[in-house]
């Protein structure tokens, strides 16, 4: 991860949605970084998880599954 670059000047111009995941006391990576992310991004959604975990991706596959799922679900009636 490289900690110096600084994009948040174009984070508004991003096109792609975002699911945003994030434990409220995470000890690796702050929870205000995720809500600014959130606020900047045009497409975000954001979902604060109550705990300290950082790993997401030790989660039962069903976890990023379903958030996938609703991704896609947004995606699809928009086209409509």
């Amino acid at each position: 991860m490289n900690l110096e670059a600084d994009v948040r000047d174009i984070l508004a111009s991003v096109r792609a949605p975002v699911h945003l995941v994030h434990s409220v006391d995470d000890r690796v990576m702050s929870v205000e970084s995720s809500r600014y992310l959130a606020r900047s991004l045009p497409d975000a959604q954001y979902e604060e998880l109550a705990g300290s975990s950082h790993a997401f991706f030790l989660a039962p596959p069903e976890f990023a599954l379903e958030r996938a799922r609703k991704l896609l679900e947004r995606q699809e009636l928009r086209k409509r």
